[in-house]
């Protein structure tokens, strides 16, 4: 077999690659014609040799850009004592996950089940969410434009009927609220809410940042309304939006939280965590590799990285300024806004984004898009000065 690089193979090229996955392909995804075989920091480089800025990030699973030193050294050494360890047992690495996560995740969320993946931890809190209701709550309350995964209970919460109504029927009992309208959501909850679900921006559906004060109102209301509070960290977790998580930039502590993405700088990890009193009842969840010491020693690594070289003001600096020099595109007749926080950013144009988003591929710069009308933007958060002043002449350009 050949192989894309490497002493003694016969190299393989973009095409190579390219055909030997379509013989496997599950018709899931609109494939790219490239294929991407190395990263380093915020550049990518595929089969061929040509290079790329990264402003895809894996869909924001790479807060620290690609092949981060202290993650590749946590891997190396982990995967040389144990890689596998049944979650009946206790783990050194899963335990070091854990005090890791605690010291940045929002005070008193300090019940913790790790899974592989954001949907996975949505569905999680689904279950723990009906578990800790009693007989009598098994409903939910999501927000219209939100996204929560593709299984089918997170899916039953996503808004976008495209993903959804070929698999029909999903879980029952799903209201949807206007998002950003605490009034709205007030009044889809009844006495047999369980939880409300919310991303505190929302990503999928173009990065909508709610009003401020708005997760504050909700907090206030599941409260006093007796529902829990989910929130859906899994885009905005790690440093994404110039805050280790968006939820304290309004100082709201959820009564469950899903995070993802990014926990291990690229590794399969999620996590939900819950209040102290929030439970499972021993058999009510598990997952096989959910607790994996290799997944648990990239996420440590990853988190400790985060903070000492404190990329979540890293972003929210160099975002502010990446944004800034966007926003000169506005009002141009293809822009209609620039939007985001830190590193999170959407622009939003006129009519859809796909051949501008070709074009800026071709041009040696990964974006993708979001809902009807947006390129998200989401650069790795040790993105270069350099880098983010080439990510705008490239934008210009192809937004010109």
């Amino acid at each position: 077999m050949r192989h894309a690089g490497g002493k003694g193979c016969e190299k393989m090229t973009n095409r190579d690659i390219a055909n030997i996955e379509s013989r496997f392909d599950s018709g899931a995804y609109a494939m790219r014609g490239m294929a991407l075989v190395r990263g380093m920091g915020d550049l990518v480089y595929d089969a061929d040799g040509k290079e790329y800025i990264d402003c895809v990030s894996s869909h924001g699973s790479s807060n620290l850009g690609h092949c981060h030193p202290r993650v590749i050294e946590a891997i190396r050494r982990q995967a040389e004592l144990m890689i596998s360890c049944p979650k009946t047992f206790y783990n050194d690495r899963s335990a070091a996950l854990k005090e890791a996560l605690s010291g940045v995740a929002p005070a008193g969320l300090t019940n913790m089940f790790l899974v592989n993946s954001g949907t996975e931890s949505v569905e999680a809190a689904m279950k723990l969410a009906r578990s800790a209701a009693g007989g009598g709550r098994k409903n939910f309350v999501a927000t219209i434009g939100g996204f929560h995964g593709r299984t089918m209970g997170a899916l039953s919460l996503t808004w976008n009927k495209r993903y959804k109504e070929f698999c029909e029927p999903l879980v029952p009992g799903v209201k949807y609220a206007r998002y950003g309208d605490a009034a709205s959501l007030e009044q889809a909850i009844d006495e047999n809410t369980a939880a409300v679900f919310l991303e505190p921006i929302q990503g999928e559906s173009g990065v909508r940042i709610p009003p401020e004060g708005y997760l504050r109102e909700v907090r206030e209301i599941c409260t006093r309304r007796g529902a829990l509070l989910v929130l859906d960290e899994i885009q905005t977790g790690f440093g994404r939006t110039g805050l280790a998580f968006e939820c304290l930039r309004e100082k709201v502590t959820p009564d469950i939280m899903c995070v993802a993405k990014s926990m291990a700088a690229g590794l399969p990890i999620g996590a939900m965590l819950a209040r102290s009193d929030l439970k499972f009842k021993p058999k009510e969840h598990g997952s096989t590799f959910g607790d994996n010491p290799l997944a648990c020693a990239a996420g440590a690594a990853a988190i400790h990285a985060m903070v000492d070289e404190e990329l979540p003001a890293r972003a929210a600096a160099e975002g502010a300024k990446l944004m800034q020099s966007l926003k000169e595109l506005e009002g141009n007749g293809k822009v209609r806004e620039v939007r985001g926080r830190g590193l999170m950013i959407g622009i939003d144009l006129a009519d859809a984004p796909g051949r501008y988003v070709n074009a800026a591929i071709e041009k040696g710069l990964l974006v993708f898009p979001a809902g009807e009308t947006v390129i998200r933007v989401y650069p790795p958060l040790v993105v270069q000065r350099k880098t983010c002043e080439r990510i705008r002449e490239i934008l210009g350009e192809v937004l010109a």
